[in-house]
């Protein structure tokens, strides 16, 4: 019985979703692609040699000393330099569900290979992470020191400590959600051909469900650097049903479906009710909401396809008097801070449920309601409002081009006033989007509406995979990838800058040629204090002292402008 319903489950998008129709008038097909390429931009420690971001480079090599572990690899967060474990598991499982959904457009698109390198690279490091039964790494880098720093992660110097979790410390939230990440892209690379990784993946997913199981508690709780970033506000059942969905999906051991709906009654309800919680979105915090959706689809029980409907038709037409905010040019827009992923992952959801009343006979009012809201927001963000603009880097017209990114952004001087642009195209990338006047400003320092983040783009790419394999007409994909400027990495002329006393520093480098060289001085803040040097100097090494200013005490920035390149680092006076 449960076999079949699995069945009925992984194809039903398959059947259904080409009977569906949009107009062409945006490129899916192209944001589709660099919303995978994207992930290739926040790679941290060795950059692969599939990697297209040419602009980054090898960073972060160190993660994991601290503690005697590797726990190099996984993605940069967001426009900062932390890998919290949290978001970036649900950011997995959102991009393999893309793929187990509508694992043809993948194929058809050309980005299987692409997609693959990117979903291994992330479980990959979810492995590194958990290095025993009851015992996973949720966190590396330390937010108060990763956030007062500006600068890209190849030039990162601060310390980069480690978190776990473990039975004196436990966290079932990240437990579960790293779970249901690994269980779902198990199933893509059983599909992929590659049954052993899809066994390993599998493994680690059912010890992590029994880990979050046994040991219960909010992980921000054992991990409380994070409370001020990912803190768990919808507590660890929405995870475990969650997490049981996509073990049951990928085992079709039942069990862990009974599981799911043992978990399901004690979901978050409305302030005041017993009736479960509608007024949010599924997001890296709350997974209850794509739990309706799933459990509505896998059992057919009227409850969860109550719960799923009031849900969605909270983002649609209203309910119990209740209905999510339209900016005046049609966004639901729900919240201020990343408003882009919360409407794109609901579109997600809404169109999943769609093409399952589609497919199964369902109200036409509403498989027509639901389909015509998912692509109304996907239309939006490509630029279906009143700005006429695209919300995504290097994707239609007046894209962004200064989101809150640092390695993107590429300071030198690690400010983030300079230089004006960033240097780097961050194609593919979702910003988090405009007020609720449909007002948005391309400028860096606003984090509300112009940063980007991992978990922004993870339900954006697969509802693009869905809005392609709905779509009549072709689409054309890629037109270019390519960065505004190469980077120049430090490690080319072997900068190093050290102080020899309170007035004196050494400035060693490497020139692979001849160059005009001019070396100069910084505050902290960007602002040029003198100019050190400005010289033809040969190739080879070179070890250059210089006397500074008496007035200088503190810690500065040391400019050395090689031909073309500029290269920088910081030294404190002592």
């Amino acid at each position: 019985m449960f076999a079949l319903k699995k069945l009925v489950f992984i194809g039903v998008a398959t059947l259904f979703v080409a009977s569906f129709s949009v107009s062409a008038a945006y490129n899916y097909s192209e944001a589709f692609e660099k919303s995978i390429y994207f992930y290739e931009c926040q790679v941290s420690g060795e950059k692969p040699s599939w990697n297209r971001c040419e602009w980054r480079g090898n960073s972060a090599l160190n993660d994991g000393k601290d503690v005697g572990v590797d726990l190099t690899g996984g993605w940069y967060d967001a426009g900062d330099h932390v890998k919290f474990g949290f978001p970036l598991a649900y950011t997995a499982t959102m991009l393999a569900l893309g793929y187990v959904e509508y694992e043809d457009v993948y194929v058809k698109q050309g980005q299987k290979e692409h997609f693959l390198n990117n979903l291994r690279f992330v479980n990959d490091y979810f492995i590194k992470c958990h290095t025993s039964k009851f015992e996973l790494w949720g966190q590396v880098g330390n937010s108060h020191l990763d956030h007062g720093w500006w600068g890209p992660a190849e030039k990162m110097t601060m310390e980069r400590p480690a978190y776990k979790i473990d039975t004196q410390k436990p966290g079932s939230d990240l437990a579960a959600e790293t779970a249901a990440a690994m269980a779902a892209s198990s199933i893509v690379f059983k599909r992929s051909n590659d049954a052993v990784y899809a066994q390993t993946l599998l493994k680690h997913a059912v010890e992590l469900y029994e880990f979050a199981e046994k040991y219960p508690k909010k992980y921000h709780e054992s991990i409380d650097n994070a409370q001020g970033c990912y803190q768990s506000w919808s507590g660890w059942y929405d995870e475990l049903v969650w997490a049981g969905i996509w073990i049951y999906l990928a085992s079709n051991d039942v069990s862990y479906l009974d599981k799911a709906e043992h978990y399901y009654d004690s979901l978050g309800v409305e302030n005041g009710t017993t009736t479960r919680k509608f007024k949010w979105a599924h997001c890296w915090d709350d997974k209850g909401y794509g739990s309706y959706v799933y459990l509505a689809r896998l059992t057919g029980k009227e409850k969860y396809i109550t719960d799923a409907e009031r849900w969605l038709d909270f983002w649609t037409c209203g309910v119990e008097g209740s209905k999510v905010p339209y900016t005046p040019g049609g966004l639901a827009w729900i919240d201020r801070w990343g408003v882009l992923r919360y409407a794109s992952t609901t579109s997600l959801f809404a169109l999943i449920y769609s093409d399952h009343l589609r497919g199964t006979g369902g109200d036409a009012e509403k498989i027509k309601r639901y389909s015509e809201f998912g692509i109304s927001q996907i239309d939006y963000i490509l630029g279906k409002n009143p700005s006429n603009r695209s919300f995504v880097c290097g994707v239609g017209n007046n894209p962004p081009v200064n989101p809150h990114h640092r390695s993107a952004h590429g300071s030198e001087l690690f400010v983030m006033t300079d230089p004006v642009n960033n240097r780097f195209k961050l194609d593919g990338a979702l910003v988090g989007g405009p007020d609720q006047n449909d007002k948005y400003t391309d400028d860096r320092n606003n984090y509300e509406m112009n940063e980007v983040a991992c978990d922004y783009n993870a339900a954006f790419t697969s509802v693009l995979a869905r809005v392609i394999g709905g779509e009549s007409a072709g689409n054309k994909g890629i037109t270019s990838i390519e960065p505004i400027q190469k980077l120049a990495p430090q490690e080319q002329i072997g900068l190093d800058i050290r102080s020899v006393n309170n007035q004196e520093i050494m400035c060693a480098f490497t020139l692979p040629k001849s160059s005009p060289v001019t070396i100069s001085l910084f505050s902290i803040n960007g602002k040029k204090l003198a100019s050190l040097d400005d010289k033809t100097l040969s190739s080879g090494a070179h070890s250059l002292r210089y006397i500074l200013p008496a007035s200088l005490n503190s810690t500065y920035i040391i400019m050395v402008k090689a031909g073309e390149n500029r290269f920088s680092k910081m030294v404190t006076l002592f």
